[in-house]
């Protein structure tokens, strides 16, 4: 399996997972959530000079996973790894709190029987 097609599977299987768009000289990188990787946004990212690098995921059940199209630096690789990480931490917190609150919501008031 080519790099590009293992990105593409690993992304199609994930749970939570982002395109990783960097710079040539991979100095520079950008998370995008695959619902924000219009055409569009490709074009954008493209006239900014960044390139698709890979993806970061997390798997159904819960293992962290990558995949690159590109030789990586393992300091790159760790930062992107942090910053996925923050990413995942602030989505499941989001998710955690509007459940929550829909939890809430959902009960009866007691003074108004709705």
């Amino acid at each position: 399996m080519d790099a590009l097609t293992q990105c593409e599977t690993l992304l199609s299987q994930a749970h939570l997972g982002c395109a990783v768009m960097g710079s040539p000289s991979l100095d520079h990188f950008e998370l995008i959530d695959p619902p924000a990787m219009t055409f569009d946004a490709a074009v954008n990212a493209s006239a900014r000079g960044l390139i698709f690098v890979g993806v970061v995921t997390i798997t159904p059940d819960g293992a962290p996973k990558s995949a690159f199209v590109v030789n990586m630096p393992e300091d790159a690789v760790k930062a992107l790894a942090e910053l996925f990480a923050h990413r995942v931490t602030a989505e499941l917190a989001a998710r955690i709190e509007v459940a929550e609150l829909e939890r809430l919501y959902g009960k009866v008031d007691p003074r108004t029987g709705n």
